[in-house]
């Protein structure tokens, strides 16, 4: 991007850039546009003076590196930028979202899931899974499965709210479990 071209002016008026999901980023993602808002409006400060604001969660997926070891993905995320001495950090509390409804049961699982990122619930660990005995159900098959997560399936298809209220976890969409219900 080059200086005084619309795509920088368009820059350049902006108030702030947000960045959703910045624990994921490689630090090169992050160190770039400094550079490059620095450039187009000819100054030293950080993110070229423009207010750049990451959401994060330090407790979910890092970038992922192709063949990287732990040492390597460890080394490209954001907090190793030369950046993040210059980082601000502000902490949310509160959830909105289950807030704003006021239901005791998403509220309860909001707990939970800090308590699973936290690492403050009871898991057993086994050679290819680790369960977390708060959250979920287990099951000896496939079509067991399928009957606790979507019992009256064909009486209930069409019906969005009903489906809204289902889900069943899977690391990727290629999931094995995932593949055989499709």
């Amino acid at each position: 991007m080059k200086k005084g071209t619309s795509i920088a002016k368009l820059i350049q008026d902006c108030s702030a850039i947000i960045v959703d999901e910045a624990p994921m980023l490689n630090k090169s993602v992050f160190e770039a546009p400094d550079r490059t808002l620095k450039d187009i409006n000819s100054t030293e400060d950080v993110m070229g003076g423009i207010p750049f604001l990451l959401c994060r969660d330090f407790r979910q997926i890092l970038p992922v590196i192709r063949s990287g070891t732990r040492a390597n993905i460890v080394n490209k995320c954001i907090k190793k930028s030369y950046l993040w001495r210059d980082v601000k950090q502000l902490k949310l509390t509160t959830n909105m979202r289950v807030h704003r409804h006021n239901d005791s049961n998403a509220d309860a699982f909001a707990k939970l899931l800090s308590a699973v990122g936290d690492g403050k619930t009871a898991v057993v660990r086994q050679p290819d899974m680790i369960l977390i005995l708060e959250l979920g159900n287990e099951v000896n098959s496939i079509d067991e499965l399928i009957q606790q997560v979507f019992p009256d399936f064909g009486d209930n298809v069409n019906n969005s709210d009903w489906l809204s209220q289902r889900v069943i976890l899977a690391p990727v969409m290629g999931c094995y479990v995932i593949k055989l219900i499709t």
